[in-house]
């Protein structure tokens, strides 16, 4: 079971706790980084090495004075349980894409398993599987469009 993985950075759930103490699901860089007394690099580097924990939300437009900038938005995955009909819907899987990942005991995908705890799976490590699928699918697609030219 890959569940809750241990987390090497001691910052991990201080991140967490920003999200958690917000009472918000999605928060903008800066805003996280407000919160925190760590550089850029340090909160862009956990952000981008826990996909299982953080999952970038997309932009968004912002104004300061009369300057504008896009914000980049965070997302904290919940520590939760989720059932094979949850995951498809919450990730937009193609029956063929879940066909991928599902075995007879859960999730899997190369090295990477998810097993049932209780009523489900969790959240995080399904997320987890789900990002490398689709990081996965995309290189398969990116090699075969290179191949064609």
């Amino acid at each position: 079971m890959m569940g809750r993985r241990k987390v090497k950075n001691r910052l991990v759930p201080v991140v967490e706790k920003v999200f958690t103490d917000s009472k918000r699901d999605v928060l903008p860089f800066d805003e996280i980084m407000r919160m925190m007394t760590t550089s850029k690099s340090v909160l862009a580097g956990i952000l981008s090495s826990y996909p299982d924990r953080f999952d970038p939300a997309g932009t968004e437009r912002s104004r300061h004075g009369s300057e504008e900038y896009r914000r980049t938005l965070w997302r904290l995955v919940p520590d939760t349980s989720v059932t094979k009909e949850e995951i498809q819907v919450i990730y937009n899987l193609t029956d063929e894409e879940m066909a991928l990942i599902s075995t007879e005991n859960g999730f899997r995908f190369k090295c990477w398993q998810a097993d049932k705890d209780g009523q489900g799976w969790n959240r995080r490590d399904i997320h987890y599987i789900v990002y490398q699928l689709k990081k996965d699918l995309e290189k398969q697609r990116l090699s075969k469009k290179i191949k064609r030219v």
